[in-house]
């Protein structure tokens, strides 16, 4: 019964995409962001990338939890929100989800990087990351936002 109720339990479950499993592990499971988030991970898996995307964004409330057990231990309250968004723009990218989701979520990351007592070399690497995005989303305006935050931008210049 406490590996039922660990949050271990479903990660493996996710792993081997034993989706009735994560659904019969998501009804004990009384913090419903730890839900949202594994829904999810099974949406963004089966194609359904909108509903994966709401169901990440309602998830966030659970990222330190998240981050940790996917990490292996509980790291700092203030970066498990960057990870957690990485780890699911990461996500989308995997399943080769809509360029826009990737977008929104190394956004969230790299402004979470920016705050105070955030990783400045991480959030220069996330903004680099989402002028690329920008520029094959044909944002413009968001891509040179972007180019702006990058301290050092020579090398995205050549992408233009």
């Amino acid at each position: 019964i406490a590996s039922f109720k660990s949050f271990q339990y479903p990660l493996r479950l996710l792993k081997h995409e034993c989706w009735e499993g994560v659904r019969l592990w998501s009804r004990h499971q009384p913090i419903r962001e730890v839900t949202a988030y594994v829904a999810g991970r099974q949406w963004v898996a089966t194609g359904c990338f909108e509903a994966a995307r709401e169901a990440f964004l309602h998830a966030e409330g659970a990222a330190e939890k998240v981050v940790g057990s996917i990490q292996g231990a509980y790291g700092d309250p203030s970066s498990s929100g960057v990870a957690y968004n990485v780890h699911v723009a990461e996500l989308f990218a995997t399943y080769q989800g809509d360029l826009q989701d990737e977008y929104i979520f190394l956004r969230k990351a790299a402004i979470l990087a920016e705050s105070p007592g955030g990783d400045g070399f991480l959030g220069q690497r996330l903004w680099s990351a989402i002028f690329d995005k920008a520029v094959n989303l044909e944002r413009w305006e968001e891509a040179c936002e972007a180019l702006l935050r990058i301290e050092s931008f020579e090398s995205c210049i050549r992408l233009l």
